[in-house]
């Protein structure tokens, strides 16, 4: 955590959410708009907490540079 980093952000109550996702160059080619998904938080175990499902809304063909864990 570094300093003036913010911790959480706050939304409203059955507001939807949106998430801005990276795939691996291997799995690029199953991501497609309208597509159903199921999302895993790297921060909780899903095992012990769940996933989230969700849509695709759209994709962006873009390359990034090489990001490591």
């Amino acid at each position: 955590m570094k300093e003036a980093e913010p911790l959480y952000t706050l939304v409203p109550l059955n507001s939807p959410l949106e998430a801005e996702v990276l795939a691996k160059g291997r799995d690029v080619g199953q991501v497609k708009a309208a597509s159903l998904t199921r999302v895993k938080l790297e921060a909780w175990p899903f095992q012990k907490h769940g996933t989230l499902n969700g849509e695709v809304s759209t994709t962006v063909s873009q390359v990034l540079p090489l990001f490591t864990r």
